[in-house]
């Protein structure tokens, strides 16, 4: 009898990858006399991956994401490339306008980002003074496209500042070119009360809208940890007594207008990239209290 839900694992892809990475490091600790010491250390890492060959039947295979915007297997990318919608173009690149005065949408789905970022530099500093220890670990990532979700829903539903900015725009004339290959030339309004609401700038275009005009940057600086500490040291039983308090995540610097641009759609793995209202990176704080015998 055949086997129903049968799981089967196959290899759908080979991936060649090749990369630098590199640390530098420093530290001033080298005598007891110092009454003050400092480490340092600097990393770097940047990796290029490409996608050499995709199973037969299997190009462009959905790995994470929704039905119209998705991380996918695309021969000559990267692994987990976003796909999505695009605007329809002519040879040259530029926008064929329909008859309405609106911009069409491509029929067909395309590579839109790539979540990988360009490279990664991570420093790490500690300055001793004394009984006292003072930690500080920073990451800058640069580079790294993120499908901002999250923006198109609020779009659709005019909740979003940029809806609310625009919705009085009228006489507007989008560049670009008529399906004729004539200059555009007809006005539009973004929202006009005489026209059903599915015929607005954001809804005549579906709930996540034109997926590539919602891709930004997620190059970030981020200040990991700090951490403060004192030591006691002891020639008992109890040798040394540490108490330090440290803080994680306190500050995030990005390009990217939505949340933490290294969150996950629903906290799951491999889905780098993708936002649809994702929770916002969390602050954590506390104290630890360490014995040594």
């Amino acid at each position: 009898m055949p086997v129903q839900d049968e799981l089967k694992l196959m290899n759908l892809s080979s991936t060649k990858m090749h990369g630098v990475e590199f640390s530098l490091y420093y530290n001033t600790d080298g005598s007891k006399r110092r009454a003050v010491s400092l480490s340092s250390n600097v990393s770097f890492f940047r990796a290029v991956s490409r996608i050499t060959k995709v199973k037969e039947g299997y190009e462009a295979l959905p790995i994470a994401g929704f039905s119209n915007v998705f991380k996918a297997l695309v021969k000559g990318k990267t692994p987990g490339v976003i796909m999505g919608s695009d605007w329809l173009r002519d040879a040259a690149g530029q926008q064929i306008i329909g008859a309405d005065g609106f911009p069409l949408v491509s029929p067909t789905l395309s590579v839109i980002g790539d979540p990988t970022p360009d490279f990664t530099m991570k420093f790490s500093h500690t300055i001793t003074y004394k009984k006292f220890r003072f930690s500080a670990d920073l990451e800058w990532r640069k580079g790294g496209d993120v499908w901002n979700g999250t923006a198109a829903v609020l779009d659709y539903y005019g909740r979003s500042a940029n809806s609310a900015s625009q919705r009085q725009t009228t006489g507007y004339v989008f560049p670009g070119v008529t399906i004729n290959g004539q200059p555009n030339t007809t006005p539009v309004s973004f929202l006009d009360p005489s026209k059903p609401v599915e015929q607005n700038r954001w809804t005549r275009y579906g709930i996540t809208g034109v997926a590539s005009s919602y891709i930004s940057k997620g190059d970030y600086i981020r200040l990991h940890t700090i951490s403060l500490g004192y030591t006691w040291k002891f020639k008992k039983r109890i040798t040394d007594l540490k108490i330090s308090a440290y803080a994680e995540n306190l500050f995030v610097w990005s390009l990217y207008p939505g949340v933490d641009p290294e969150k996950l759609l629903f906290d799951q793995a491999g889905t780098a990239g993708l936002d649809l209202f994702n929770l916002p990176s969390s602050r954590n704080a506390g104290i630890i209290l360490t014995l040594q015998f």
